[in-house]
């Protein structure tokens, strides 16, 4: 059984015995006996024939008759066993670790007959196939459960989870047979620019399949097919997992994709590569192994593209990611700028506050204050995973809070963190950036608080919108917790809900779009300013209520890109209705949230002491003349809209 493809099986293309080949393809004709038809078509026919727009297969449909020879011959466009060509493309490595492409005239074909198709299945009956979810998401653990459901009997599905493998559905087959791998997961590229499979590179991948053969297989793997997007599209991706499989001893071939990917609700491979979804688009398939020689050999399925579905609306198995932006860039649509002339003002802090270009500095590891006594974690539910191989970052200080926000948002990481901020634990996720409050470290001494810990908070239900998590919290404290929390370093009451909704809040919505923490350090330091005068402003409660800028009223679209890259659109005219609603209600509240402030910051001249003090002599934000970030734009187009605009929209708003 060919575990990624639902439709009537094929050969293995690697079989000799099956798979004429011939060496002089440019000159010679090709001929093939099919018990329905008899062809002679040339090799440009051929691909003419593959390429005929509007071509569909299916084993139910009736056949499109195409003229293909001055002789009036004629014969189905696209039928079961005719469609299927393929090409061998050796690739060699050199020292200089860049691929070489040779094409030679070797022309790899095959025409199946009922026979071969009985024959086949015959000798594959007995394959069994092991789906593995690989990430904790939705989209993934649909996609996969769909693969299992299509053929349930001769599967297992199984999670990695926490590093740990857990059986969903089905038995671990005993079988000494041939035994196929299904990993499902999202594809990605990482700064680097080398693509992976739910965050994972080639080697873990690699490792990750032989504890997966010694833990669950006895037989021998036959293929490893990844389910996701793109994967097809890097050689090098594909040679090194194949090496490293190799010096594992584990010989196999590798199905992969290099277009968009999804999986249906009735197990499917949808393609995609134009923007229309295609069943049955077997030409978007790559087959990828060694050679004798130990190079990489791929193979490219040339065939009918399958049916259309332009309304199909199933999850997309890829992450998108933008490479870390270089040079001074604006990131807001131009037409939003014109109408909220302030956000290229923003747009200029936020590039000051969060460009490095080789910036790495992360958090530091949490170690135990041993004035506070022997504190130990206390999990609310068990974390799956050894706890000395968990790496704890401790948010202390502002700047630690700025670089784990720019860290997870310029890598896209893909794993679950967890972070430390008053002695709490919190968990990140790594793909959709919900924050679960998950322990505390507390002294061993004192059971009846931990007691009291686990009685409050371990039958909590999951809050993650901002909505739930305020519920309880008044929100004039919000600046109390921050100077508790940044400057005393130690928070004194309701620190739990406090801390849960500051992740949420402030940290994960800064990375899904890098200007929050900018309107959250100018928001904070501006109500300071307001108690030096005496006066309650609006702005200490900005980000517990409706005016956090990420508080909208449409929902927070799926696998949205982040940081510089978040809340914005690459083309505002072509975007959806909705989208462009969305963003000029995100937009329009930086707007006004970013006037208010600058106008009490820059109402009297104890600003950076402010800050210094709030936020415990550390100081983050450059002079407010914003003079600073100004410097990273001079000289270019960019600078000189952003200088004038900074300076013609606040003479407008301090004016009115």
């Amino acid at each position: 059984m060919n575990p990624t493809r639902f439709d009537p099986p094929l050969p293995d293309r690697g079989d000799a015995e099956i798979w004429p080949i011939y060496s002089d393809t440019k000159s010679k004709q090709m001929s093939e006996v099919n018990p329905i038809v008899d062809l002679w078509v040339t090799e440009a026919q051929i691909f003419s024939m593959s390429e005929t727009p509007g071509q569909r297969i299916t084993y139910k449909w009736n056949p499109v008759v195409q003229n293909l020879s001055s002789a009036n011959q004629q014969t189905p466009a696209c039928v079961p066993d005719l469609c299927f060509i393929e090409e061998a493309f050796p690739v060699d490595l050199t020292q200089s670790d860049n691929f070489r492409f040779s094409h030679n005239d070797t022309f790899e074909t095959t025409r199946k007959s009922q026979h071969h198709m009985t024959h086949w299945k015959r000798d594959t009956k007995y394959s069994h196939q092991t789906i593995v979810i690989m990430e904790d998401d939705p989209a993934v653990i649909e996609s996969a459960t769909s693969f299992f459901e299509r053929v349930s009997s001769a599967s297992t599905l199984l999670e990695y989870k926490k590093g740990a493998l857990h059986t969903l559905r089905g038995s671990p087959s005993s079988s000494t047979g041939n035994h196929d791998v299904i990993l499902v997961g999202h594809g990605s590229k990482n700064l680097n620019g080398t693509v992976q499979l739910s965050g994972y590179g080639p080697e873990e991948i690699a490792r990750f399949v032989s504890g997966l053969k010694s833990e669950m297989i006895f037989g021998r793997i036959g293929i490893i097919s990844l389910i996701s997007c793109n994967l097809g599209n890097d050689q090098h991706f594909m040679l090194q997992l194949l090496q490293v499989l190799h010096s594992l001893s584990i010989e196999t071939k590798l199905h992969l994709y290099d277009s968009f990917l999804s999986v249906s609700s009735d197990g499917e491979i949808m393609t995609s590569t134009d923007g229309v979804w295609r069943s049955h688009d077997h030409g978007k398939r790559i087959i990828a192994e060694l050679d004798q020689r130990g190079d990489l050999l791929t193979k490219a399925e040339v065939g009918c593209a399958g049916p259309m579905f332009p309304n199909y609306k199933g999850n997309v198995l890829y992450l998108q990611t933008l490479d870390w932006p270089s040079h001074p860039q604006m990131f807001v649509p131009l037409e939003l700028r014109k109408r909220y002339p302030s956000i290229v003002c923003l747009e200029g802090l936020t590039w000051s506050l969060f460009f490095e270009e080789t910036e790495r500095r992360r958090a530091p590891n949490y170690v135990p204050d041993k004035n506070q006594g022997h504190l130990k974690a206390i999990w609310l539910t068990d974390p799956g995973l050894d706890e000395t191989n968990i790496n704890f970052k401790h948010i202390v200080t502002i700047q630690d809070l700025l670089v784990e926000i720019r860290y997870n948002a310029r890598e896209e990481i893909a794993l679950d963190l967890y972070y430390v901020l008053n002695e709490c634990i919190y968990k990140v996720h790594g793909k959709n950036l919900s924050v679960d409050l998950v322990g505390k470290f507390m002294s061993t001494d004192n059971q009846g608080e931990i007691e009291h810990f686990r009685q409050i908070f371990g039958g909590q239900q999951v809050k993650n919108s901002l909505y739930e998590l305020r519920e309880g919290l008044k929100p004039s404290k919000f600046n109390d917790f921050c100077r508790q929390t940044f400057q005393f370093q130690q928070c004194s009451y309701n620190c739990e809900r406090w801390g849960h909704y500051f992740m949420v809040a402030v940290f994960s919505a800064s990375v899904r779009n890098f200007r929050t923490f900018s309107l959250f350090l100018m928001s904070v330091i501006g109500c300071e300013v307001g108690h030096l005068r005496g006066t309650d402003s609006s702005l200490c409660t900005a980000f517990v209520g409706d005016d956090h800028p990420m508080a909208t009223e449409e929902s927070w679209p799926e696998n949205f890109r982040r940081g510089f890259y978040g809340c914005t659109v690459e083309n505002f005219e072509l975007a959806p209705p909705d989208r462009q609603v969305w963003l000029d209600e995100v937009i329009a509240k930086e707007n006004d949230l970013y006037i208010k402030s600058k106008q009490l910051m820059s109402g009297i001249y104890h600003d950076e002491d402010t800050e210094l003090t709030i936020f415990g002599k550390v100081k983050v934000m450059n002079k407010y003349v914003f003079s600073s970030y100004l410097e990273f734009f001079r000289g270019t187009p960019e600078g000189k809209k952003l200088k004038r605009g900074c300076a013609q929209s606040l003479n407008e708003k301090f004016s009115a």
